[in-house]
C-alpha cells in the first residue's frame, strides 16, 4: 500500500487540506524511519526473503469516496471514505502531536478540513495497494524420497 493520495484528473489540488495532511502524515513517518510506501517492494521480499517462485505483482487504484461510475469501485471508495473519517483523528494526532509538537487543537482543526473535502465528492482522490503473490517451491527430491520412507 502507498498512502499517499493523489488524483489522476488533477481534482486534488495542492491546495486542498486532504493533500496536505497526506503530505505531511507521509513526511512525517519517513522522518521518523518509517516507510509510508512499502507496496512497490513487497515483490521483492517475497522473492529474495521468501523464497517463493512464481511471484506476481499486481497495483491496484482504491479511490476514496463515492466518485468512481463503477459499481464496485463506488462501494470501494465508500468503505475507504469511512475507514478514513473513522481513523484520521486517531493516526494523525500520534504522528502530528507526538512527532511534530503540534497542539491537539491545531491538529483537530486541520482535520475538520480534512473531512468536509473528503465528504464533499469535491475531488477524485485515491491510493494504491499492491498485491502480491507466488508460489511455495515444490521440492522434488527430499532425503525421505531417497530412503523409500516418503508417504
Amino acid at each position: 500500500m502507498d498512502i499517499e493520495v493523489y488524483s489522476d484528473d488533477g481534482t486534488l489540488t495542492e491546495s486542498h487540506a486532504t493533500r496536505d495532511w497526506s503530505k505531511t502524515f507521509v513526511n512525517t513517518l519517513r522522518s521518523i524511519g518509517l516507510d509510508p510506501a512499502p507496496g512497490p517492494q513487497l515483490e521483492g521480499w517475497v522473492r529474495g526473503h521468501g523464497g517463493f517462485d512464481k511471484v506476481a505483482h499486481q497495483k491496484f487504484k482504491a479511490p476514496i469516496g463515492p466518485w468512481p461510475k463503477d459499481k464496485n469501485l463506488k462501494d470501494l471508495g465508500m468503505l475507504n471514505l469511512v475507514q478514513s473519517l473513522e481513523g484520521l483523528e486517531g493516526f494523525s494526532l500520534k504522528m502530528f502531536c507526538g512527532v511534530l509538537g503540534r497542539t491537539k487543537e491545531e491538529v483537530l482543526v486541520q482535520l475538520a478540513g480534512v473531512r468536509k473535502e473528503l465528504k464533499s465528492n469535491a475531488f477524485h482522490c485515491q491510493f494504491d495497494i499492491h498485491v502480491v503473490y507466488g508460489q511455495k517451491p515444490l521440492e522434488a527430491d527430499t532425503e525421505d524420497d531417497a530412503d523409500g520412507d516418503a508417504e
